[in-house]
């Protein structure tokens, strides 16, 4: 029996532990409170019902009852308001309060009566029984679940390629990384995992999650059904992380082709734009007012320079979604990569001639015999021709500079001559879960390769 605990625990971990500690038919029963209605963007900590029951049903428990207590509870929470304001200053003297503290729970009541009475919140018993067992279930964790020597035969499996444990520190380390994982018979066969990102959306601060490191062992790869591992992985990373009322209003990735078609046609995704790629006409001219100077990013003396690029840039978007590229992030996303320290990465900058202040700051790399802009922070006016300006600087014959971008952010960043290439990945939106929906979305992100956590 849980009474006012489950939701403080994680229900992916919760439920987990429970379900260890039952025999075939055991019960569980729950008194708490959980989100009824995410109707609207508000974060909340509380699990949403529908949600937890899904992933209760998804871990092998059964709704034997489930009764709603919401309204009968919202007249006791008025009642003790009144209490505790009519008591106010005997509290504050014996309890060594202030004021403001009492108020400040007062007015909480007064919310939570709100919310009781207009089934936002609810007060919900739940009777759940334990159906059979099977040794070889499948057991869901979240990214404390597993550890890192273990990742290395699931990723090598799955993408056919080495495993680099320092870019996965990268990627999820300091509380970076969320993550759903599975195991079966103990060993780890699935994981779905995300990189969050603070972004703007339309113009306002928001919080999106990279989807990435979508991996499931060989024998377990079905994708034909929602009684997969790949689905049940992806549906409670989904339901734990991306909505209206999770701590990511979005999800974005760059899937391929197979995953993309299995997780629409499940209704996981759907897609809202495509990734593309531009590439710069040969040129040995550079704009005359235009000067190539190295940039170093790793100083935080560039700091002032880099924010107001961004500033800029973020103004001239403010009509579409795009991850914030202020110099913090910039620094960990280049200069913290291990690709860094080998040289991986080369940050330049463009300025007018005589001038102090830059046109525009732009990370390249080396890719597929071309030059590969990574970022470019500045005016967004002014893309094309600092790009131009930069090939003529930078590219040779067979090295040409190259541009990978959203394809409804395309006519920003090309130029006469240019030649784009469809790089057949398509970015999905979640569909999942009760969000900004795809037509919404549709056309309107701001993704270039620097966006792509395996590049």
């Amino acid at each position: 029996m849980l009474q006012q605990s489950a939701q403080y625990s994680d229900p992916v971990v919760l439920l987990a532990r429970v379900k260890d500690c039952l025999r075939e038919g055991g019960q569980l029963l729950i008194a708490d409170e959980f989100l009824l209605d995410d109707s609207r963007r508000v974060h909340e900590p509380l699990p949403l019902l529908q949600h937890f029951l899904q992933l209760a049903t998804r871990c092998g428990f059964h709704i034997e009852r489930q009764q709603e207590l919401g309204a009968l509870v919202a007249p006791g929470l008025g009642l003790f308001r009144n209490l505790l304001l009519q008591h106010q200053v005997t509290l504050c003297t014996m309890l060594s309060l202030d004021s403001q503290s009492v108020q400040q729970l007062a007015d909480r009541l007064q919310t939570m009566q709100q919310e009781f009475s207009e089934a936002r919140l609810g007060y919900t018993l739940i009777d759940l029984r334990l159906g059979a067992i099977d040794a070889h279930d499948p057991v869901f964790g979240t990214i404390h679940e597993f550890a890192l020597h273990e990742v290395g035969p699931l990723f090598e499996s799955s993408f056919n390629g080495p495993f680099d444990a320092d870019v996965w520190r990268w990627k999820y380390g300091d509380g970076r990384g969320r993550a759903v994982c599975a195991r079966i018979d103990g060993q780890l066969v699935g994981h779905y995992g995300g990189a969050p990102r603070d972004i703007l959306y339309f113009g306002k601060p928001e919080k999106a999650i990279q989807i990435c490191d979508v991996m499931v062992m060989p024998e377990q790869r079905s994708f034909a059904s929602r009684d997969t591992l790949f689905f049940k992985t992806a549906a409670t990373f989904l339901e734990q992380q991306i909505g209206n009322a999770a701590e990511h209003l979005l999800g974005f990735g760059f899937p391929n082709n197979r995953v993309l078609k299995v997780a629409t046609r499940l209704g996981l995704y759907e897609v809202t734009d495509s990734f593309v790629e531009c590439r710069y006409p040969p040129t040995k001219s550079a704009a005359v007012d235009l000067e190539l100077v190295e940039f170093d990013l790793a100083d935080p003396v560039s700091q002032p320079e880099v924010d107001m690029l961004w500033k800029q840039m973020a103004a001239d978007l403010h009509e579409q979604i795009v991850g914030l590229r202020d110099w913090h992030y910039l620094y960990y996303r280049y200069c913290t990569h291990p690709s860094w320290q080998s040289g991986g990465y080369r940050c330049v900058a463009l300025c007018r001639a005589g001038a102090a202040e830059l046109s525009a700051v732009v990370v390249v790399k080396k890719h597929d015999n071309a030059l590969l802009v990574m970022d470019i922070i500045g005016a967004v006016a002014q893309f094309p021709t600092a790009l131009q300006t930069l090939s003529g600087f930078l590219a040779s014959t067979d090295e040409p500079l190259v541009c990978r971008i959203t394809q409804g952010q395309f006519a920003r960043i090309s130029v006469h001559g240019c030649e784009m290439r469809d790089l057949e990945i398509d970015i999905p939106c979640n569909s999942w879960t009760r969000g900004p929906q795809a037509r919404e979305l549709a056309g309107a992100w701001w993704l270039t390769a620097g966006d792509m956590d395996f590049l």
